[in-house]
């Protein structure tokens, strides 16, 4: 009885090592580093020990610790069995999958890609095709912003996992769409006669749509889709008609009235504007809200002349 019990533990314990060695089964050719696998290796998820073998899609060299190639299957449906084990090919995990630890790391953009997108860089850059002096025009006011203590929320966008482009523009707004500022640097804000808000106020303006967008889009990372779905609501309607859009009220009654004060566009006990209402109008620079001056007219010039043609004299010798 007792050489039959230590048999059977001998054969558990060679079990969980079988187990253990096909957690990480590029480990066992020469290739150390995790890897991130669907069943956390409860399955074994790779059946060959040839020199060229198969994990998943990649065909992998034992020899040499190279990838030799790939799998070229339906990604959906090979023949009629489904191979969900080639349906995307997971080289190294997700960097960030600490961050989204409620969330397979399996996922693409949280299995929303209506929604969202997955770019690299963590950013905040001008649009590709930028001329220089917009992209001069960009850092000034961004420092300008940062210099005055009300650039908080472009610090924010520049430390986001997201990716957020400024872009030359004839009209200033943010597009949540593709995540772009479009900023005019010519055009100021005027309300009533009086210019409220500089070129680079308004940019503080668009920043600040675009810090609820990145507010939004992590709260939603966080499990938090609620708080989603009432900043999007907020893009579509408002709560009166001074406000036709909740987005532009809270921005307008918030941080608008902050920079335009931070900037020296308005006094402290001064409103920019209360409602969305407001025209653009030019200015000297970035940080004017100084109109040109209007050209005077110039007045023709009155030239009198005088030709003086004597008859011409002949002299006879």
């Amino acid at each position: 009885m007792k050489a039959i019990r230590i048999l059977l533990f001998t054969l558990l314990f060679i079990s969980f090592l079988s187990v253990k060695a096909d957690e990480y089964p590029w480990e066992k050719y020469g290739f150390k580093f995790k890897v991130v696998t669907l069943s956390n290796g409860k399955y074994q998820e790779f059946h060959d020990l040839e020199d060229v073998v198969e994990i998943g899609s990649v065909l992998y060299n034992t020899q040499t610790k190279q990838i030799v190639g790939f799998v070229e299957k339906d990604t959906i449906c090979s023949g009629a069995n489904f191979e969900p084990h080639i349906v995307s090919r997971w080289l190294s995990p997700d960097p960030l999958t600490e961050e989204y630890t409620s969330w397979s790391p399996y996922n693409y953009v949280l299995n929303n890609p209506i929604i969202f997108v997955d770019p690299d860089g963590r950013i905040v850059k001008p649009a590709p095709g930028s001329s220089q002096g917009f992209i001069d025009n960009y850092n000034a006011a961004s420092n300008m912003l940062i210099a005055k203590g009300v650039g908080g929320s472009y610090s924010q966008l520049v430390n986001s996992k997201e990716v957020y482009y400024i872009q030359e523009s004839s009209n200033s707004f943010y597009n949540a769409s593709n995540n772009t500022i479009n900023w005019n640097t010519s055009t100021a804000l005027e309300v009533d006669g009086k210019v409220v808000l500089s070129p680079t106020g308004v940019f503080g303006h668009e920043v600040e749509h675009a810090k609820n967008h990145d507010d939004a889009v992590k709260a939603w990372y966080n499990g938090d889709q609620d708080s989603f779905y009432e900043w999007q609501a907020g893009l579509a309607k408002g709560t009166s008609e001074n406000y036709k859009k909740k987005e532009e009220e809270n921005v307008i009654t918030g941080p608008e009235q902050k920079i335009a004060k931070a900037l020296g566009s308005i006094g402290e006990n001064e409103t920019t504007r209360d409602s969305y209402i407001g025209k653009t109008v030019r200015v000297n620079g970035i940080n004017s809200t100084s109109k040109p001056q209007p050209l005077k007219k110039i007045e023709p010039m009155k030239v009198n002349l005088q030709i003086n043609n004597p008859e011409p004299k002949l002299e006879l010798k």
